[in-house]
């Protein structure tokens, strides 16, 4: 199972919004749609009822329920492995045009910064 798939399930289920949750995980909608779809074929179920409201599936609601064990043993794992004496340091280069540099970016990275709060 693909773990961002399984982050994007999450977000959908939490927010109720295919929109909210895109936004929230800086992806597009149809992305994030797609990727709940692949999730969907791979489990071999339906996850949402898709309407003027999101409802979880009774299949839905269980995969929900595991999620947060999930997310958490994940990074158990990541704790128990790093050597936390020497912290990753990695740089990220952006290429952005100036017309979208003072609209678009700064947004981004808020929510990628309080997302990801360790990264800096």
């Amino acid at each position: 199972m693909d773990l961002r798939l399984l982050r994007y399930f999450n977000a959908v289920a939490r927010l109720k919004s295919f929109t909210i949750a895109a936004d929230t995980l800086c992806i597009s909608q149809p992305a994030l749609s797609q990727g709940v779809k692949a999730l969907e074929k791979e489990l071999h179920c339906k996850l949402f009822n898709r309407g003027k409201v999101i409802e979880l599936t009774p299949e839905g609601e269980k995969l929900f329920a595991h999620c947060d064990e999930i997310f958490e043993a994940i990074e158990n794992i990541f704790e128990d492995i790093s050597d936390s004496s020497k912290p990753c340091k990695e740089n990220l280069n952006i290429g952005i045009l100036d017309s979208v540099l003072l609209y678009w970016l700064p947004k981004k990275l808020a929510t990628f910064f309080s997302n990801y709060p360790e990264v800096f």
